[in-house]
């Protein structure tokens, strides 16, 4: 069962044997919470929401394609629905194990958020398919690490996971990194902007990884409100911060029209391409096979 007598975890965390009606182990979770960090939620949450409309309204006065407002918009939404789940104590359950509070909407937070970021950055830069699909991947293992090491109690498979979590962390900001340079060598409008792009996401992404070792779940070092709100101006950095600027100062000067995916000889091989880039190529290719068809006739 999850309450079993009456403890005294490591965070001055009180759990009663019996359940008041209509709560459950979310609820008693939350109520275990220190009483500012509800309202640390709260703001985080609002702040989300208030960026949401303020890409929506930015996306609706561009002139151009939207889609990196769109994706923006979707990713500061699900962070505000995350915040607002932690707020009202859904998804947070208490580790009888060894005391820690595991908050799930955090997590789903970052399967979700981080691939769209990843999703926008790769399409203004026409990275390859492939690599798209690699850093999404990487980005899956790491948050599946953390969320088993949150789940363990026993030290040494806490380590094992977070071992795992920062190799495939690692591996995906070197992938960014490498990206970046070869913007460089790129005849891309906004280039500059967007390799800034690639290394504030590599900046801002590069602490979670030590704060979650130093933190409850790792080596206890920090406490749990120090945690949280450590969190809390990340996930802000990451989301609302890099969203405005990513919408201000790097789509606006881009060639932001709309993207195609192309498909290689092989099934891995793939290229985003702008539409009119590929509509260009269409034509050449055409124009090639005409100019061939004419000559054989003669």
């Amino acid at each position: 069962p999850f309450i079993a007598g009456q403890a005294n975890t490591p965070y001055g965390i009180e759990v009663e044997s019996e359940q008041p009606p209509g709560t459950g182990p979310s609820a008693l979770a939350f109520q275990a919470l220190p009483n500012p960090l509800d309202i640390l939620f709260l703001t985080v949450c609002t702040v989300m929401v208030a960026s949401a409309l303020v890409f929506l309204n930015i996306g609706l006065r561009f002139n151009g394609d939207t889609t990196f407002h769109h994706l923006m918009f979707l990713c500061v939404c699900v962070s505000a629905a995350s915040y607002f789940a932690m707020w009202t104590g859904l998804g947070v359950k208490l580790n009888t194990e060894d005391g820690s509070l595991i908050f799930w909407p955090r997590y789903v937070e970052w399967l979700i958020t981080a691939p769209l970021i990843l999703l926008c950055l790769c399409l203004l830069a026409r990275s390859k398919f492939s690599l798209l699909v690699m850093m999404v991947a990487l980005e899956f293992l790491t948050v599946l690490c953390a969320m088993s090491g949150a789940l363990t109690a026993r030290a040494p498979e806490k380590m094992m996971c977070w071992v795992a979590g920062t190799l495939c962390f690692a591996l995906l900001l070197w992938l960014l990194i490498r990206e970046s340079r070869t913007l460089v060598h790129r005849q891309m409008r906004g280039s500059s902007g967007l390799v800034s792009s690639f290394w504030l996401a590599v900046i801002t992404w590069s602490p979670l990884p030590v704060l979650w070792i130093i933190g409850t779940h790792g080596m206890q070092f920090i406490s749990l409100s120090t945690e949280l709100i450590a969190f809390g101006i990340l996930d802000l950095m990451t989301k609302a911060v890099f969203g405005f600027y990513f919408l201000l100062n790097v789509v606006p000067n881009s060639e932001a029209s709309s993207y195609i995916i192309v498909q290689g000889d092989n099934d891995l091989e793939a290229s985003v391409l702008p539409t009119d880039v590929y509509n260009k190529i269409k034509v050449q290719e055409a124009t090639l096979e005409a100019e061939g068809e004419l000559s054989r006739r003669r």
